[in-house]
């Protein structure tokens, strides 16, 4: 087993690889006549895949100078995408499955219960039995940026990557500057708030609370809440009751990860027991 720095530093290499691949292709397909646009397209597309992926996997390594390298390279309108289908169970979306078709998660005792009236944030207001159930966030292709929201569906698709997550990688390694400023100003008009004139610590708190809306429910959030604590002295990990909990269970706040499946522990024997 590898430790998460070790798992991030391979990723950095794999994502060079395309990087370094993406442009030889692209340099070929410019030069052949006619010229494939759909093509250079699907070029351009794997190439800043790489980049957000490569800067991602920087910033989560504390390695913020890399990561504004990869992440600023990336065009702002980016966006790529994972499609799903309802041809089989397999292949619908689980959280249309989870959200929709059962209301088997709730913001009650999250910070996401706070963020009434923001649009990327909207939840089930009646009836009663699925208040506080999330509906579609940004991220998700059934998002309708109104606060009254709109469900989730069997056939969506799901933003994995994107310009705006770059744009939210370079702002956090800049720091507290006027461009982070203007930034989370901009965020905050996508989510119908006035604008602040925050610095400092205050400001970079902003930004973390702007990055939780605009990639709620996209499974950025485990990994920002571990890169916060060890590199920023942020603990933001969820504490006290645990949402719908019956039987008094709370958080276990040692647990900051997910385990090894048990395939996994049976498979390798390079994992010591």
């Amino acid at each position: 087993p590898k430790t998460s720095p070790e798992m991030f530093a391979d990723a950095i290499t794999r994502f060079q690889e395309a990087i370094t691949v993406a442009q030889a292709a692209r340099t070929f397909l410019s030069a052949q006549t006619p010229v494939n646009n759909n093509a250079l397209l699907a070029t351009d597309s794997v190439l800043n895949f790489a980049r957000v992926g490569a800067a991602r996997a920087a910033l989560n390594r504390n390695d913020r100078a890399q990561a504004s390298t990869f992440a600023s390279a990336v065009p702002a309108t980016f966006d790529f995408r994972a499609y799903y289908s309802d041809n089989t169970t397999g292949q619908r979306n689980r959280v249309f499955e989870r959200l929709t078709l059962g209301s088997n998660a709730f913001m009650l005792n999250t910070p996401f219960l706070a963020m009434a009236g923001d649009p990327r944030v909207p939840r089930v207001v009646a009836p009663a039995g699925r208040a506080n159930t999330p509906l579609s966030p940004p991220s998700y292709s059934t998002f309708n940026n109104t606060v009254a929201g709109a469900d989730f569906a069997p056939i969506m698709s799901l933003r994995l990557a994107s310009g705006l997550e770059a744009r939210y990688i370079v702002a956090e390694a800049a720091g507290p500057t006027q461009a982070t400023l203007a930034f989370v100003n901009e965020r905050r008009a996508a989510g119908l708030q006035a604008p602040v004139t925050l610095s400092g610590d205050a400001l970079m708190a902003e930004l973390r609370d702007q990055r939780s809306r605009d990639f709620y429910l996209d499974g950025h959030r485990l990994g920002d809440l571990r890169r916060y604590r060890q590199y920023y002295n942020v603990d933001l990990f969820p504490k006290g009751p645990y949402p719908g909990s019956t039987s008094g269970q709370v958080y276990n706040e040692t647990i900051t990860c997910w385990p090894l499946p048990i395939n996994e522990l049976n498979g390798n024997p390079n994992i010591p027991r």
